[in-house]
């Protein structure tokens, strides 16, 4: 797990400050996330057979919507970070309310899926995906507002 945080961390915090040189090392460094998320929900989930097949179909489906999501996400820190020392009401309005469009369409997409799967496979496996992905959201979460100051500070 250590090492999935390390590279989810440097993904989250190198992508903002990526230049057209490094884009290469940033979707290696994507590659690198996406396929240790992908093996921790294969130990977590432990699927076989067909529904391990439907499974990850639906899966691959999810997290291509989901990357949409995490780069407007990236996009949202870029302008928090750029806006931060200067940030003015109208901008903190704007900044706020995309962060709360943000979360709605990540728990829009998270019932999406919980239904998709709980057709594919069962309820009980939809469950636990949608109880691990929130937990690697929670853990995000937590190191990006550990490491991004406060406004005013």
């Amino acid at each position: 797990m250590k090492t999935f945080k390390a590279a989810l961390l440097l993904v989250l915090f190198a992508l903002p400050f990526a230049g057209q040189a490094q884009n290469s090392e940033m979707d290696m460094m994507r590659k690198l996330f996406s396929a240790e998320k992908r093996a921790i929900t294969e130990n977590f989930l432990k699927l076989n057979g067909t529904d391990a097949n439907a499974f990850w179909e639906q899966y691959d489906a999810y997290e291509a919507e989901r990357k949409g999501l995490a780069d407007k996400r990236i996009a949202l820190i870029e302008r928090y970070a750029e806006q931060y020392s200067g940030l003015t009401n109208d901008q903190a309005t704007a900044l706020m309310n995309e962060s709360f469009k943000l979360k709605s369409e990540r728990l829009s997409l998270r019932k999406k899926y919980f239904k998709k799967i709980s057709k594919e496979v069962d309820a009980k496996t939809a469950a636990s995906f949608i109880q691990l992905e929130v937990y690697i959201a929670t853990a995000i979460t937590f190191d990006l507002m550990d490491s991004i100051p406060f406004i005013g500070e």
